[in-house]
Order: C-alpha cells, then structure tokens, then sequence
C-alpha cells in the first residue's frame, strides 16, 4: 500500500512543510496553512479518515534533536496554531510500533469585555496577515518582534510565520539571538500577558493507542526484496520503522457557548422598570402620607370644634 494516505486518498511531499526548531530539530507539518493550497478537512471519523503515515528512517540517519530517546514526535494542533503552541498535544512514538491517534474536536466562543472571559484580537506586526489570531500566534508575534528589534534577524525556525520575507540570522547575529532562543519560552510568557485570549478558541483531547509494526507476510516481502534473512528484517522494522494513523473520533464535536444572562436591551428595560416601579412607589407611599396627614389634621380639628362648641352651648344653657 501507500505510505501516505488522507481520507483514502493518496498525499505527497508536497502536502508536507519543512520547519526547523531549536527545540526539536527538522520538523514536517501537515496540512499546514503556509502552504499555497486549500486544507485538507474530513467528513467522517474512525481509524482510516484522517492522515496514515508509514516512514522509514535508519537509525543513524534520525532527526538531530535536544530530546534524550530515540523515537519522534508527533504534535497535533489547530490549524494556524504554531504547533510550540501551549494547547498543541504531542504524542511520542518509538520505532517498530503503529500509533493510533485519536481526537476529539472540542470549540469554545467567548465573550469580550466586560464579562469575565474578556477575549478579544489584535493586529499582528510581524506575522502573515491571513494567520486568523490566537493567543498562541501573538505571542509569537511578539517573540519575533523582539528579535528583529535586538538582533536585526529572523531565525530560521520562525520564517515561515515571518510576512516580511526572508530575514536570516548571519553568523555575526547568532551572539545575539542564541540567548533569546534558549530563553524563548520565558519571552513568549511574557509576552502573552499583552495578548488578549481569542474570543473562538479551538481545544483537543487525546487518546492514543499502539501496536507493534510487522507481521509474517511483510517480513518475508522485506526478506525477498532485498535479501535478508527473517531476523534481520525483524531488526530493521523494529528500529526503523514508524505508522501512525490521525483521526477524529467521530464528526460530531462539542461546542461551549457563553452567552450574556442579560443584553443590554433586556438590562436597560430591567433597569428602567426597576427604577419606574421604585419612582411609583415613592409618589403613591407620599400622596398616601399627605391624605393621611390631612385626614388626621381634619378630625382632630372638628373633634377640637365640637368639644368647644358643646361645652359653649352649656354656658349659654346655665346663664339662662
């Protein structure tokens, strides 16, 4: 068979972006935004639907990375995030073995200030325009923007987010920008203090199965293709060979929506009634204390009068 196949439909190098990182070496990402074509997207979940990927790669001829095992790594993330990016799930795998991938798509939609998740945007400086903004990517932005500053260059790994064109470190330059690299991890949480959370954010959850690679019939193939003996193909598959296979676990995905318990129609008609109802009250609680007033004023004034007058009429009566 293949050995890359997306949906049942058969990928190329050209589907793949080579990115250099200081941290983990020659990278390829798939279906990556920087490329001049549409993305590739799925209708269906379960083993088979995403991306299935077979790679053979000697031993000594493995991807020069810091990491301290011998395998690769795989990192799956949202499209247009930077796949160094916090929310990305990585996924080891060792030689020899099937890793079977599965994801769950899950989408949040915030609220702008003044509620409490306070997401909003914000304009790149450096980052290719047509990059949809995240937290993740404006960190970046603001990482890269530091060291054009300080350094006057762009390293290699950042390029392909650069919408400046190329602009490389020369060997005079590395002095200055091999320290922001070791330190980048601590600038980029600095300077996601000043990049706001994106208002549609877009989280994946993992769960990840394996199997050994090979099996009779592909180690006799291998036997007769190029003349090993059975254990020496065993050998070469059990150290130099990696499958995964990338699906959703089905199409159906979660979505979380906050919404305001009240817009501002409804709390300005809240308001107003609140305040017409409490004005109401007052006027109707002081006309009812002024009649009572007068009310009260009136029979004790004739209560008063008819007493005065009573006891007139007896005198008039006595004088008589």
């Amino acid at each position: 068979g293949r050995s890359c196949m997306f949906d049942g439909e058969p990928c190329d190098p050209g589907d793949f972006l080579e990115v250099v990182s200081a941290h983990y070496g020659l990278c390829y990402q798939y279906n990556s935004i920087y490329l001049d074509k549409e993305p590739f997207k799925v209708s269906r979940g379960g083993e088979g639907a995403g991306l299935r990927l077979y790679m053979a790669i000697p031993e000594d001829e493995f991807l020069v990375s810091r990491v301290p095992f011998n395998g690769l790594q795989i990192f799956v993330h949202p499209y247009g995030e930077p796949f160094e990016s916090a929310i990305a799930k990585r996924v080891a795998i060792s030689p020899g073995t099937m890793q079977f991938i599965h994801v769950e798509y899950r989408k949040s939609e915030l609220l702008e200030d003044p509620y409490p998740s306070k997401c909003s945007t914000k304009e790149y400086d450096l980052v290719k325009k047509f990059v949809p903004y995240s937290q993740s990517m404006c960190s970046m932005d603001c990482l890269m923007k530091e060291m054009l500053q300080d350094c006057g260059c762009i390293p290699a790994e950042f390029a392909h987010h650069y919408d400046g064109g190329s602009k490389p470190c020369r060997f005079r330059q590395i002095e200055c920008i091999g320290p922001k690299l070791a330190n980048a991890d601590n600038l980029v949480h600095r300077c996601r203090r000043d990049c706001p959370k994106e208002c549609t954010s877009i989280q994946y959850g993992i769960s990840v199965g394996q199997t050994n690679m090979g099996n009779s019939k592909i180690i006799s193939k291998l036997s007769k293709k190029y003349n090993w003996t059975h254990d020496e193909a065993r050998h070469f598959m059990r150290e130099n060979i990696f499958g995964i296979d990338v699906s959703y676990t089905d199409v159906v995905y979660m979505m979380e929506s906050l919404s305001p318990a009240q817009n501002w129609i409804s709390l300005l008609n809240a308001i107003g009634g609140g305040l017409g109802l409490c004005m109401g009250c007052s006027l109707i609680t002081f006309i009812e204390f002024l009649v009572f007033g007068i009310q009260s004023i009136y029979l004790y004034v004739t209560s008063k009068c008819k007493g005065d007058c009573q006891s007139q009429v007896e005198n008039d009566n006595s004088e008589k």
